[in-house]
C-alpha cells in the first residue's frame, strides 16, 4: 500500500492514475471477497456434511451457487452451464481446507495496519512496533500480532474499519473517473464550438442584384 500510493502520487497522467487505482481496487477485492466466498462455501458444506453425511454432486453445486451469489450478486454471471462445478477450480478445498480464510484475514489485517500508519501522529513509533512484529515471525499468532497495535480481532467494528480502507480506494477511483469525464466533456465542447467558429458563415448580401455581389448578379 505504501509503495502503491508513492507511485500513484508520482504519476501525473490522470488516465494512468485511474488505471493504477482500478488495478489496486480489483486486487483488494480479489484478496478479500473471493477467499471469503470460498470460506463460506466450505463452512456450509462441512456443517451440512456433519449432519447429513456425504453430499451428492448436485447438493455441492447448489451450495456453491448459493454462496457465490450471496457475495457477488449480479456482478458475476453464474447462469452459465456447469457453473455449479466451478468449486473444483480451487484445489485448496482438498489439499488445504479453510486455507482461504487466512488470505482474507491477512489482507484485512494489512489494510488495518496501513490505515493506522497513515493516521499515526508518531509514525516512527509505529514503524518500531511493526518491525518488532515482523521479527517475531511465526512466534505469535494473528490475534496477538494485531493486539500489539491496540486492535481487538473480536471487535466486529474493526473489520468494518478494514473494509472502509477498500471503500476509500473505490471512492477515490470514482472521484477520479468523474474528474476525467468532466475534462473530456469540456474538451469535446471546446472542439465543437471551435469548429463552428472556424467555419465562415455563408455570404448573404443585402442586394442580390448588385454586380459586386461575389455570388454574381441575380438572374
Amino acid at each position: 500500500m505504501l509503495v502503491f500510493h508513492a507511485q500513484l502520487a508520482a504519476e501525473g497522467d490522470l488516465i494512468a492514475r485511474r488505471n493504477m487505482l482500478a488495478r489496486q481496487v480489483e486486487a483488494m477485492l480479489e484478496n478479500v471477497l473471493r477467499p471469503s466466498a470460498l470460506f463460506i462455501f466450505e463452512q456450509r458444506l462441512y456443517q451440512e456434511r456433519k449432519s447429513r453425511g456425504e453430499l451428492p454432486p448436485e447438493r455441492l453445486a447448489h451450495l456453491w451457487l448459493e454462496t457465490q451469489k450471496e457475495l457477488f450478486g449480479p456482478a458475476v454471471n453464474l447462469g452459465v452451464e456447469g457453473a455449479g462445478a466451478f468449486w473444483m477450480d480451487a484445489p485448496s478445498f482438498i489439499h488445504a481446507p479453510f486455507d482461504s480464510s487466512a488470505r482474507a484475514l491477512g489482507s484485512l489485517g494489512g489494510y488495518l495496519l496501513y490505515d493506522l500508519y497513515a493516521k499515526a501522529a508518531d509514525q516512527g513509533a509505529f514503524v518500531q512496533k511493526y518491525t518488532e512484529m515482523l521479527a517475531a515471525g511465526g512466534g505469535i499468532n494473528f490475534d496477538t500480532a494485531l493486539a500489539g497495535f491496540g486492535l481487538d480481532t473480536a471487535d466486529t467494528q474493526l473489520w468494518k474499519r478494514a473494509l472502509a480502507v477498500i471503500g476509500g480506494q473505490i471512492d477515490a477511483l470514482a472521484e477520479l473517473d468523474q474528474r476525467i469525464e468532466a475534462i473530456r466533456k469540456k474538451h469535446n465542447a471546446f472542439k465543437e464550438s471551435g469548429s463552428d467558429i472556424s467555419r465562415p458563415p455563408p455570404l448573404k448580401p443585402e442586394n442580390p442584384g448588385d454586380k459586386n455581389n461575389p455570388q454574381g448578379p441575380a438572374p
